[in-house]
């Protein structure tokens, strides 16, 4: 355990508590919330539990932090098993739930695909539009999502990508399984995305003028009593664009705990421990100029919940 002691200057006079704290150690924003919250803080010399305070000129902040044990070093082969195609400058992967991008903040030591893919091919830390974060990292997808991705190893790679996303020429396939049925076979949703200013996650609201674009296309694959099984493409690449657009009408992603309703976990008596959504297919065009499909098998775990609804 590590005490930190600091007084706070003019520049730093009505900055929040928990900013001043992360910017000044080497813990996260969330982490430090925690520890506030969970009596490690003083403010000149009282206990503090407020996260949001705004501290004032010479203000005495105080907080114990844990020693945090250094990383363990990623084997270079690790993603060879996630790897389902590889040339020069890209490669294509299959990632697994629950395994994280990229980094969230420079203090983040968090396993991540994009660890994974400097570790294999130390070049690619050099690559993309931020390296120090997203090494490689053409485009993302949730932490509790599976499937199909594309990384760069090379920035040649990378700004041939990253220019397809941006154009709406990669074709994105997702699966997914949500509550409830939907009201037609197949449809489009195209209600703007936006940030809650409250609830800390994206919300889809018709008519609003603070959204950012946001499209979804959706056809049912097969019908349950109370789940449907939908094929998804997107055109938009938005923060959260599936899981915040189905939560919008009601029919969240079976096991996202984030988007969803309180009807709905009191209905549901079952926690598959991640998100039944699924990046199935890839169609991009290659540095070489040849296009090309990637595929990623439903995982098990969706295939058995299909499987006992059939």
């Amino acid at each position: 355990m590590t005490t930190h002691e600091f007084t706070i200057t003019e520049a730093q006079h009505k900055e929040r508590i928990d900013k001043v704290l992360s910017n000044e150690t080497s813990a996260s924003r969330s982490e430090i919330r925690s520890l506030i919250e969970n009596g490690a803080c003083f403010l000149n010399d009282e206990e503090w539990h407020k996260v949001d305070h705004r501290l004032s000129e010479g203000d005495v902040v105080r907080i114990s932090i844990p020693d945090q044990e250094a990383p363990e070093p990623i084997d270079p082969n690790e993603i060879k098993d996630l790897i389902v195609y590889e040339e020069d400058d890209m490669m294509v992967v299959n990632k697994p739930a629950g395994l994280l991008v990229h980094a969230v903040n420079d203090k983040d030591t968090t396993k991540t695909l994009a660890g994974m893919l400097v570790a294999y091919y130390g070049e690619a830390a050099e690559v993309g539009d931020d390296p120090s974060l997203r090494p490689g990292i053409v485009h993302r997808i949730d932490k509790g999502v599976s499937g199909i991705m594309v990384l760069a190893k090379t920035q040649n790679g990378f700004d041939h990508l990253k220019k397809q996303f941006k154009n709406r020429l990669a074709k994105k396939t997702y699966l997914a399984i949500v509550h409830g049925n939907m009201p037609e076979h197949s449809g489009t949703i195209t209600l703007p995305i936006a940030r809650s200013k409250t609830k800390g996650r994206m919300v889809a609201r018709p008519n609003s003028q603070d959204g950012k674009e946001a499209i979804t296309h959706y056809k049912l694959k097969e019908r349950f009593d109370r789940f449907d099984y939908l094929e998804i493409s997107i055109e938009t690449g938005r923060t959260h664009q599936i899981r915040a657009h189905f939560h919008a009408l009601d029919h969240p992603v079976i096991g996202d705990p984030l988007y969803t309703t309180k009807r709905i976990q009191q209905k549901t008596s079952f926690n598959p421990g991640r998100l039944f959504l699924h990046a199935a297919e890839l169609e991009i065009t290659l540095p070489s100029g040849e296009r090309m499909t990637f595929a990623a098998d439903v995982p098990d775990v969706m295939e058995e919940f299909l499987d006992k609804l059939r």
